[in-house]
């Protein structure tokens, strides 16, 4: 009886120690796969990415509850019903049970360093409970085992004796394992006979508990590696397999492959937003199934296909002298193939990336960079389209500059004011009944290298803005300016008033409203000193969302002012149109006003055009005193450039 209860508690340690391995590893997958948007979230507090994580994370139904917190221990997101167990407070040791659920924990790594970190709480029975739960059921045979014994005992004779030595005999012939033992004819009485049907059946719940198992363990290695949603390898499964093959490459006898031997493509879908954006993301889901499903048809022998995220998939093709035509192929099929839901129609095409695999040591790494450039690169040139990765190419080089520069503006994003600073450029009143004393200024950003160097604006505010970052640097700007001044009232005194710049993005989008908002909630800032500059393109462009955004800041004072005004000279029927309380003329008419008398009759026609509806006029780009006079003689108020100021550090201006 002792053997047997003992064989039971070793058969729930080895199960638990296999789910504890099988448990983590998932985990790994898990926390890869949710670990960009816990940086997003950590870093910038990008309420998209929490949305998307929740989203990610209400698919794991195995996932019970989860915490990511940052560096300090504060509690950045939280997800699911906590342990009630509380006696150990906010930290939870890893690879252990609480309160009945499974704790892992994980750190979030932006790039190498740490920066947060994430605790997984999945549902399971611990394993004390486990084994009481068995004992309970096994126990039920107790009484029967009990009156064998004593039976047995009471008999004292070789009766007892000899069939314990055949069924020790028989457990030892290896077809015991197989869960049933004969009995011999001479030894079939009826306890005999009972001592054996409860062996037998004690030996199959141990057979069937592991078969039971075992299923489990295959079940949950296939969800690891596979994609939810479409069925396709999943990121780390994709990873796994193409590993496997780049070994298996790497064993061959000849140590390194042909140039035409295999290809790395990097896809990711064109327009594919709009359905989500428009109808719903279940709608998306249905399509990207269904892409999945097409994809896998069209996946030539020996290729291999993964869904690396959102819209983004990755495909691995065998043969490099047909991989052109097989990918320029696919991207014909996605785009002939339409998508319909409630009767409307959306055309989405791919941009594809290919890369060949020209040795047997190509990194993985690698392989996903280039082909990523590769894959930008086609979106530049036109979208729905193969581009082949060729590090001479001068699109290929142009992205690649493209992909340092946008790596520099992100990790300025995450690691703030190591990188990005804040400078600020004087704007000059030039009539005397306007020079009151107070400070009037442009806000600007300046981002430094990792060797300390200025970057050009010129070069990494485009960059930024092709790559749909600008709307974060927008955001950086407006809170990191409120947070320094805020709290230094003498120069808030002396402030006249600060103008900060709204690129287009933001000015549309309602996270930067929201933004907007809620500074006007945590700041005490004299709200009538701040002016939004938003440029003249935007604003004819987006003119809808330009009065939305208008009205929210004249609810709190804010003014707002047009920057670049004559760039388009289309824009005066919006000039008319939009309230705006400064019009800045664009640099371009300002420097030729002393000897092209057309610019000095344009500037002096945008200056009675604000006198009739009292808004203030701001030139730009002024570089000496002679222009400076001319500005005053023709009735300008402000001026800008350096012929007063440079920019320089906004620490300068507060001390």
């Amino acid at each position: 009886m002792l053997f047997m209860f003992l064989t039971i508690l070793l058969v729930d340690i080895q199960s638990l120690e296999k789910e504890k391995q099988v448990l983590n590893q998932k985990n790994n997958l898990v926390h890869q796969f949710l670990l960009s948007n816990y940086t997003q979230i950590l870093l910038v507090g990008d309420p998209d990415s929490a949305l998307d994580l929740i989203e990610k994370i209400s698919k794991r139904t195995d996932l019970k509850a989860m915490i990511l917190t940052d560096m300090d221990g504060n509690t950045r997101f939280r997800y699911g019903e906590m342990p009630s167990d509380k006696s150990k407070g906010s930290f939870y040791q890893s690879n252990s049970f609480i309160g009945g659920d499974y704790v892992l924990n994980a750190k979030v790594n932006n790039v190498s360093q740490e920066i947060g970190e994430a605790v997984y709480f999945y549902q399971g029975e611990p394993f004390i409970q486990r084994l009481i739960n068995n004992l309970k059921t096994d126990l039920l045979l107790l009484p029967f085992l009990v009156l064998v014994s004593l039976f047995v005992a009471h008999r004292a004779s070789q009766s007892f004796i000899k069939p314990l030595e055949q069924l020790a005999d028989q457990m030892s012939r290896p077809d015991a394992e197989s869960g049933h033992l004969v009995l011999p004819v001479e030894q079939q009485n009826q306890d005999v006979q009972r001592l054996y049907r409860g062996f037998n059946r004690l030996q199959n719940r141990i057979l069937e508990s592991m078969e039971a198992l075992q299923a489990e363990l295959l079940e949950k290695a296939y969800l690891a590696s596979h994609d939810s949603l479409t069925g396709v390898l999943n990121r780390a499964g994709f990873d796994e397999k193409l590993h496997q093959t780049l070994e298996e490459l790497r064993q061959r006898p000849s140590m390194s492959l042909s140039v035409s031997s295999s290809v790395f493509a990097y896809l990711d879908l064109d327009q594919f937003k709009l359905i989500n954006d428009t109808v719903g993301h279940p709608a998306g889901d249905v399509y990207l199934k269904q892409l999945a499903e097409w994809m896998t048809e069209w996946l030539p022998d020996g290729g291999i296909i993964g869904r690396l995220g959102g819209d983004e998939f990755g495909i691995w093709l065998p043969d490099s002298q047909k991989a052109t035509l097989q990918l320029q192929s696919l991207i014909e099929l996605i785009k002939r193939r339409h998508f319909s839901w409630n009767g409307q129609i959306f055309h989405v095409g791919a941009s594809i990336g290919m890369v060949e695999v020209e040795h047997s040591d190509s990194q993985l790494t690698y392989l996903y960079q280039c082909g990523d450039v590769a894959c930008y690169t086609a979106k530049a040139l036109g979208r729905n389209r193969l581009e082949r990765f060729d590090s001479d190419n001068y699109h290929i080089l142009e992205q690649k500059n493209d992909t340092f520069v946008l790596n520099q503006v992100r990790a300025a994003l995450s690691d703030g004011e190591e990188y990005f600073e804040l400078w600020a450029q004087a704007i000059v009143p030039l009539q005397e009944e306007l020079q009151n004393g107070l400070l009037h200024y442009e806000v600007l950003l300046r981002l430094r290298d990792d060797n300390g160097a200025l970057v050009s604006p010129g070069l990494f505010l485009p960059v930024a803005e092709r790559y749909e970052e600008i709307l974060h640097i927008d955001t950086w700007v407006f809170w990191h300016y409120l947070e320094q001044v805020s709290s230094n009232p003498e120069h808030l005194s002396q402030l006249g008033f600060v103008d900060i710049n709204v690129t287009g993005m933001s000015l549309v989008h309602p996270d930067f409203h929201a933004l907007v908002q809620r500074a006007f909630n945590t700041f005490d800032f004299p709200w009538h000193k701040l002016k939004f500059e938003i440029t003249e393109t935007s604003a004819v462009i987006n003119f809808e969302q330009a009065d939305v955004f208008v009205a929210l800041c004249r609810s709190k004072g804010v003014q707002i002012a047009l920057d670049d005004f004559g760039s388009g000279m289309a824009s005066f029927d919006y000039l008319k149109r939009l309230s705006f309380d400064t019009i800045k003329i664009d640099g371009v008419f300002i420097k030729s006003i002393l000897d092209d008398p057309f610019d000095e009759s344009i500037v002096k026609f945008m200056i009675e055009v604000a006198e009739i509806k009292s808004q203030t006029v701001v030139a730009e780009f002024v570089e000496n005193e002679e222009i400076t006079q001319r500005l005053k003689s023709i009735g300008m108020q402000y001026a800008q450039g350096y012929h007063f100021d440079k920019p320089k550090p906004l620490s300068e201006w507060l001390s």
